[in-house]
C-alpha cells in the first residue's frame, strides 16, 4: 500500500523530505495525527526549499492554527536560505497570523529589497506602516542626539529600497521629499517608515 511505499522511501534515501510529507499526509488522513505532525515537522528541517513540503508543513499547520508552532522553524529557514522567496512570503504570512506587526514589516523590507517590489506585498505592508506610523525619534542616541535621514527624491523606485534598507538601522527617523515621481517612489519610501511630503 502507499504507507509502506513512503516507508520504503525513507528507507532507501532517509533526507527526502517529500517522502516524510506523503507519509505524514498519509498518517493525517488514515493513522495517527500527532505522529503526521511530527512527520511534516521532520520533511521541513530536511527540504525547507521544497515547494511541495514547506507548503504542505505551512498549510496543515495553519489549518489548525498553530502558526506559533512553526514560525521560528520558518524564520530560521529564511535566514538559511536568504535568496528563496517563497520560503520568505510563507514566514511573512505566520507573522500576519500573529499579528506582529513591526516583525512583518521587518520580513517584508527584507524581501522587497532582496526580490524586489509587487504590489502584491507593498499593499499590505502600507496597511500595516498605517497602523504604525511613521518612525518617530522616541530616545535621543548618545548625548542628547538624534540622527535625521532627509532626502529629496523623484522616481527613486529602483534604488529607494536597498538605500533606506542600508540606512535605517542607523537613523532615528526618515523624511522623503518627493519632487514629483510617477511611480512607486513614496509607498516605498512610506513602507520604511518615512515621513513623506511632496513638493513641486
Amino acid at each position: 500500500n502507499s504507507q509502506a511505499f513512503f516507508r520504503r522511501a525513507i528507507e532507501l534515501n532517509p533526507s527526502d523530505g517529500a517522502a516524510y510529507t506523503s507519509l505524514g499526509l498519509w498518517e493525517l488522513e488514515f493513522g495517527d495525527a500527532k505522529k503526521a505532525l511530527h512527520l511534516l515537522e521532520k520533511a521541513f528541517k530536511l527540504s525547507p526549499t521544497d515547494s511541495h513540503v514547506n507548503t504542505t508543513y505551512h498549510s496543515v499547520f495553519s489549518e489548525l492554527g498553530a502558526f506559533d508552532q512553526i514560525v521560528t522553524q520558518f524564520q530560521f529557514a529564511s535566514m538559511e536560505n536568504p535568496n528563496h522567496k517563497r520560503l520568505a512570503y510563507l514566514y511573512i504570512d505566520l507573522l500576519i497570523q500573529l499579528g506582529n506587526d513591526e516583525a512583518v514589516l521587518g520580513a517584508i523590507e527584507r524581501v522587497i529589497t532582496n526580490f524586489g517590489v509587487d504590489d502584491g506585498i507593498l499593499v499590505p505592508a502600507l496597511k500595516i506602516r498605517d497602523r504604525l506610523g511613521p518612525l518617530e525619534i522616541v530616545q535621543p542616541r548618545g548625548a542628547g542626539t538624534s540622527v535625521s535621514l532627509c532626502m529629496i527624491v523623484k522616481n527613486e523606485e529602483e534604488n529607494l529600497v536597498k538605500c533606506l534598507f542600508s540606512a535605517k538601522p542607523l537613523v532615528d527617523e526618515i523624511i522623503v521629499i518627493d519632487t514629483g515621481s510617477t511611480d512607486r517612489t513614496l509607498e516605498i519610501a512610506q513602507v520604511f517608515g518615512a515621513k513623506t511630503l511632496s513638493f513641486d
